[in-house]
């Protein structure tokens, strides 16, 4: 025969006068939590690169659980009104500071995102517009949009892969001390690049073909599944693997209109097919 669960234990009034002297300061605590999380959450900035404010979310977690713990433990006892209230509004707050930070979140991804696709059409549109005082060519690499000015280095950081040798732009001139040569200089550039620029053998294109001219890729997989691209017209879009086998033909169509060769698909997205090939079902 099962025993019968033991009942919980009475409080005394030592207990409740306790539980009195106790709830109300660690409500308020909970309280206090919240609002600067909240403070936290509502005025940090969010921007493509500077996450909303992890600290005001731990916070307001904090809030949530001081407040439901304070609840539970007063509950049984009189006299803890205040107690109660303070509890509850600690739980309400740190809820509502999560919400926030919820929405902060999405706003955060679609910054990225717009900060991805303006990178990218910032290359296919300088470099149209480079072209025309230029003889009709294009720049030949990234090197020559930062010589000209055209760009700024931190420009050529992305959201999402926050290349860790980017840095070396913040003196890309001088570099590490040991460039001798233009090459190596182009060199450093293009490694330490978020984003590859395809379009050092164009020229200018008729309406027709630049909307199939690619010039610009993200470098780096957006969560794994796809690349900001620009093509000549200006126009940037975000495609995945399976797209991209439609983009290339399509741009090395154009290209052989204009009698240049062929684009060979950036290591990246070669990786990216052999991926997906690798994968059953695909």
């Amino acid at each position: 025969m099962s025993e019968s669960p033991a009942a919980p234990p009475v409080r005394t009034e030592e207990m409740h006068a306790a539980v009195r002297r106790r709830a109300l300061p660690v409500a308020i605590c909970g309280i206090i939590c919240a609002l600067i999380g909240l403070s936290l959450t509502l005025f940090s900035p969010v921007t493509p690169f500077t996450p909303p404010n992890f600290v005001g979310m731990n916070l307001q977690f904090c809030a949530m659980l001081i407040g439901a713990g304070i609840f539970f433990y007063a509950k049984p006892t009189p006299g803890t009104q205040t107690a109660l209230a303070c509890s509850l509004a600690a739980v309400l707050l740190g809820m509502g500071g999560t919400i926030f930070y919820t929405m902060q979140t999405v706003k955060l991804r679609t910054l990225k995102e717009q900060r991805e696709l303006e990178t990218v059409t910032l290359l296919a549109t300088t470099a149209k517009e480079y072209a025309k005082t230029h003889d009709g060519k294009y720049p030949a690499d990234l090197l020559v949009f930062l010589e000209s000015g055209l760009i700024q280095p931190e420009q050529l950081r992305s959201p999402f892969t926050m290349n860790p040798k980017s840095v070396l732009f913040t003196d890309y001139k001088g570099g590490t001390g040991k460039i001798t040569s233009r090459d190596e200089l182009r060199a450093l550039v293009e490694e330490s690049s978020d984003y590859l620029y395809v379009g050092g053998d164009l020229r200018l294109a008729p309406p027709g073909l630049e909307k199939e001219l690619l010039v610009a890729f993200s470098s780096g997989a957006i969560m794994r599944v796809s690349w900001a691209i620009a093509t000549a017209d200006g126009h940037a879009e975000f495609i995945n693997v399976e797209e991209t086998h439609r983009v290339m033909q399509a741009n090395n169509d154009a290209r052989a209109k204009m009698e240049l060769g062929a684009l060979r698909p950036p290591k990246f997205i070669e990786e990216a097919w052999k991926e997906a090939a690798s994968q059953p079902g695909r």
